[in-house]
């Protein structure tokens, strides 16, 4: 239990298009005063209040969610909120569904913060704000759906109930990492003692290492002066080889022989210094001879490119002053032609389309009146009478005349198709000439372009000599200069190669007998000067007694790391019997136990105070608790015990609708009571919906003196369709 109260106070529930409200529906919570909600069924009286549950955690008391709850002539944009506060902090809660803006979503606010969103983020926040959702619907809310009732349920579920009311998960939780530190020190105190072999075995190890080392100091000092005798011998000996080979060196005139090579050398280098001096000479007069070549002939390019630009400018300016003058002669010529198609051939086209459009109305007229006559006693299409004998010869004379029209427009048309032709003939001679004329300017054109493509050609003719006298003129005098060039080379290398066989004399000499006594002499000293060395530093060897040292200070530290492991081993042990006296605690048999045991008394001083306020003592509800099993499980399992006094009914079997229904009401107030007790939280408000189903008249004024006293520190709501007259309300709200 804590010190300090924690208050819940409902202050508003809102609605909108939910279940069956569509418009926005507002309930603002009473203090302290009995309310009433009276209605038929089907008005949504607890559709409104199941909003609460729903809005909290995501699911009415009859197990709804949001498809469910959508109202459905709308089928969108549901949405329900909730206004409440926590010792005067205020906190809201707005749940979507199928919304336009939102979707589906929660938002929980602290004052005008939003400090969560989602629905499982809320709804964890909201159960350890507040309290769970089974406890809610089996403490504040007292729903129609009576198989919820504590009274009503399984073993399991009465368990769960009174484990979250004691709040005993919190000791599972407990009593589980219990349970984990005990593996972990478990695992440690393993670990420890293997540490523990392990530094045993290799303090163990490091004192037969270092009786080891001890051993080979001493073999080493007695190697040591063994080695420095051997030593001293090869170098008395390395002394008298040197003697002998420098009296020999004497003999030979080595340095004669040397000067003699160098100096021959020399004069080989000096000789190929010069050839490569004149090779140079050849390449630069090359490439300066190159550079005026490729002079002349960008002087030669550039002479012809201007050239060129030229006589292209002059070809265009004759070229565009006669194809201008030719192109103004070809446009009259054209209009002139385009004239006398719209002048005459256009008309005359007209006339005979006119003519074929009277021949063919002649025609269908002439057919009528042929068609009217054919047969004897034939109507008049005209008049609608018989046609007689004398209507018939007017007839065929207005035949004749027709057939006489007919024949002269032929004739004009005849006569008019024969000038078209003429004057399409003209055309065609006159559209000719033009074609012939275009083709001798163009003629004439391309004719005095060619000229101009003769001159161009002969530009680049007179280029291509140029060019050819220019690399005729460059290759004499690379020729020239090359042979002058190669006669002082040739001079060089004969120099060069004379030098070159008499020092290959003198080189033989050194190689077959000065150079082996060199390097015999030169080695002799080199292995003279190491042995000296070898013997210099064999003296100073000294032993290595760091390592005699290392394992020392290995011992010392790890018999410290043993002492440490030691100490640690024992805290683990004295660590691992407090967490066993824990685990012990935290279990079943523990704490929760004397928890169960200290709520058994009150529940049933509570649910026998309420009942015998209800039925003046008649029934008898107590709480018990089952003893240890076989398993050793005890004391985590309810059992509710009824009893019936008058009929001595002991199982709620026994007992009719109303009856049950009265130890119901004093179960929830009771079990209300428990978890505010041991919670230590408190609600401002009860919702029992029909809870006065199956009960008579007697026990409905019995339990409403109960509400009514319940209601001076808190609201009672109460759903009803009847019993309207003995419930002492405050308020009533009628759907």
């Amino acid at each position: 239990m804590y010190d300090q109260l924690k208050k819940i106070k409902f202050e508003k529930l809102g609605v909108s298009n939910y279940c069956l409200f569509q418009d926005e529906i507002i309930l603002d919570f009473k203090d302290n005063s009995i309310v009433v909600i009276y209605g038929a069924n089907g008005k949504g009286k607890t559709s409104l209040f199941d909003a609460i549950p729903y809005t909290l955690y995501g699911v009415t008391s009859k197990g709804q969610k949001g498809p469910d709850v959508v109202n459905n002539i709308i089928g969108k944009n549901c949405h329900t909120w909730l206004n409440f506060k926590i010792d005067d902090v205020p906190y809201k809660i707005d749940r979507f569904y199928e919304h336009s803006k939102y979707k589906n979503d929660v938002h929980f606010y602290r004052g005008n913060e939003l400090v969560k969103r989602g629905h499982n983020e809320v709804r964890q926040e909201i159960e350890k704000l507040l309290i769970p959702q089974k406890l809610f619907s089996n403490t504040i809310f007292f729903s129609q759906k009576i198989k919820t009732f504590f009274t009503d349920l399984n073993d399991s579920d009465q368990k769960e109930i009174f484990r979250k009311v004691l709040g005993l998960d919190e000791y599972e939780l407990y009593k589980n990492e219990c349970d984990n530190q005990l593996k972990l020190s478990e695992n440690k105190i393993d670990t420890i003692k293997n540490k523990i072999s392990i530094c045993e075995n290799i303090l163990k190890d490091s004192e037969e290492n270092i009786e080891k080392i001890s051993l080979k100091k001493e073999l080493f000092y007695n190697n040591k002066k063994e080695r420095i005798s051997e030593i001293e011998n090869i170098i008395f000996s390395l002394k008298n080889k040197i003697q002998e080979l420098e009296k020999e060196e004497t003999k030979l005139d080595v340095e004669k022989t040397i000067s003699y090579i160098q100096l021959a050398n020399s004069e080989i280098e000096k000789t190929e210094r010069e050839i490569s001096i004149l090779e140079n000479k050849v390449f630069e007069f090359n490439s300066r001879i190159d550079e005026q070549k490729k002079s002349k002939k960008l002087e030669i390019e550039n002479v012809a490119s201007i050239r060129k630009i030229d006589l292209e400018k002059e070809k265009n300016i004759n070229l565009n002053i006669i194809k201008e003058k030719y192109s103004r002669k070809t446009k009259e010529k054209s209009e002139k032609f385009e004239r006398i198609l719209k002048t005459h051939l256009g008309p005359k086209n007209a006339e005979i389309l006119i003519l074929n459009n009277k021949i063919e109305t002649l025609t269908r007229e002439k057919e009528k009146i042929e068609n009217s006559i054919k047969k004897e006693g034939s109507i008049c299409p005209e008049c609608k009478q018989i046609i007689s004998g004398e209507i018939i010869e007017k007839f065929k004379q207005d035949i004749q005349n027709i057939i006489n029209n007919i024949n002269d427009n032929i004739l004009k048309k005849s006569k008019i198709k024969k000038k078209i032709s003429i004057i399409s003939e003209f055309l065609e001679n006159t559209k000719n000439k033009i074609s012939q004329e275009i083709e001798k300017q163009e003629y004439e054109i391309q004719e005095f372009s060619n000229e101009f493509d003769k001159k161009f050609l002969e530009i680049d003719e007179r280029k291509k000599e140029l060019y050819e006298k220019i690399n005729e003129m460059i290759d004499k005098q690379k020729n020239e200069f090359t042979e002058k060039i190669f006669l002082e080379k040739k001079n060089l290398d004969e120099k060069k190669e004379e030098i070159k066989n008499k020092n290959m004399k003198y080189k033989k000499i050194y190689s077959d007998q000065i150079e082996p006594l060199k390097r015999d002499l030169e080695n002799k000293r080199l292995e003279l000067k190491l042995k000296i060395n070898e013997l210099e530093k064999t003296k100073t060897e000294e032993f290595d007694d760091s390592i005699i040292e290392t394992f020392v200070q290995k011992k010392y530290k790890i018999g410290s790391d043993l002492k440490l492991f030691e100490e640690s081993l024992d805290k683990g042990f004295k660590k691992f019997k407090i967490l066993s006296f824990w685990k012990q605690g935290f279990s079943s048999s523990g704490i929760p136990s004397m928890l169960i045991d200290e709520a058994i008394p009150f529940m049933n001083e509570r649910i026998s105070e309420y009942l015998y306020e209800i039925s003046n003592g008649r029934y008898i509800v107590s709480f018990d608790t089952l003893k240890a099993t076989k398993k050793g499980e005890f004391k985590d399992k309810i059992s509710v015990n009824v009893y019936d006094s008058y009929t001595q009914a002991d199982t709620r079997n026994k007992l009719s609708g109303g009856q049950i229904r009265l130890i119901d009401i004093s179960t929830i107030l009771t079990l209300y009571d428990l978890q505010e007790n041991y919670q230590n939280t408190s609600f401002n408000l009860f919702v029992m919906d029909e809870i006065f189903d199956a009960v008579d008249e007697e026990n409905i004024s019995s339990v409403c003196r109960v509400l009514k006293k319940i209601s001076e520190t808190k609201s009672i709501y109460i759903i009803t369709h009847k019993h309207l007259d003995q419930i002492p309300a405050d308020e009533i709200l009628s759907f």
